[in-house]
């Protein structure tokens, strides 16, 4: 996956009077990945720099990445996941936007390819009716860009939590510290990045691990943004509903019996649910999931 992401990053489109350096953080013990970076380099039309980032977790390689880019005179720095694949016009997409609006922070869309066992537990996602130029509230490292003055010295100074190093949520976390100090989101529905989803992570026990992590993560930084009291006022009906949607759809199930697809799906519904209102419980009892103590190959 991560060759193919690499692959799609020396095809970028550039626009005129933009230029691009593609800089890759290696976040393992041993520097594995070099040889496949080497390779790229002397085909890529652009300038390829490599970093070792030794220190396990996330927001270790993302804080490296800010400071290559910082010492390379950038003044935008976009983000993108090792398992995507960037169409050809993703970051001539993001850079035309940034030219014709004030924006700080510029998120595009990611596109899922779900193989059948996905297909199997979870229903249809909705098509999302974002178009580019609305605002968001928050944003994520898979598919970025935002203006070095985030995280420059002289302005905000923002940097990626290490304390969530094994947790996860660092990258929402940094972006609402971005929004509550001002900085303006914008979408941006033609700046496409592909997920090819591994069939291990289709499972309806790792989906539910993933959902209840989640909703751990934004629930913790909620608090942590808003105070234990404020938030509650938001989060505690959410768990509530939440466990009184799942035990709703639980009595349900039996008359469900001879329907397959539709007893499939308001279970992975009240599985769900049931995962969002254990999040939010994880979050104020301190206990977050830490699913980055073990490295997921691919």
């Amino acid at each position: 996956m991560f060759r193919a992401c690499l692959e799609s990053l020396i095809n970028q489109a550039v626009p005129p009077g933009w230029k691009a350096e593609i800089i890759v953080v290696d976040n393992d013990a041993e520097p594995r990945s070099e040889p496949i970076v080497g390779d790229m380099a002397a085909r890529s039309p652009f300038p390829l720099a490599y970093v070792h980032e030794p220190k396990q977790g996330i927001p270790f390689a993302r804080n490296s990445a800010i400071e290559a880019s910082l010492r390379s005179g950038a003044e935008w720095i976009a983000f993108i996941d090792d398992d995507e694949v960037a169409d050809n016009n993703w970051l001539q997409a993001l850079m035309e936007v940034a030219s014709t609006t004030k924006a700080d922070i510029l998120h595009g869309r990611t596109l899922y390819n779900y193989p059948p066992l996905c297909k199997k537990w979870m229903p249809e996602k909705k098509r999302s009716r974002r178009k580019t130029g609305d605002q968001l509230v928050c944003a994520s490292t898979n598919n970025v860009m935002f203006r070095t003055r985030l995280v420059n010295s002289t302005h905000f100074g923002l940097r990626f939590d290490t304390g969530k190093a094994l947790t996860g949520g660092s990258d929402t976390a940094f972006f609402y510290k971005a929004a509550d100090n001002g900085a303006r989101i914008i979408y941006v529905a033609h700046a496409v990045v592909t997920e090819n989803v591994p069939e291990e992570r289709c499972t309806y026990k790792w989906r539910m691990k993933r959902y209840y992590r989640c909703s751990a993560n934004s629930s913790s930084i909620e608090i942590s943004r808003k105070g234990r009291l404020l938030s509650a006022l938001h989060l505690i009906p959410k768990l509530v509903g939440s466990l009184v949607e799942s035990m709703a759809i639980c009595l349900l199930l039996p008359f469900l019996i001879f329907h397959i697809r539709l007893l499939r799906k308001f279970i992975f519904k009240a599985g769900r649910r049931l995962a969002y209102a254990s999040g939010i419980i994880a979050a104020y009892l301190g206990r977050l999931p830490k699913p980055y103590e073990t490295i997921d190959g691919c």
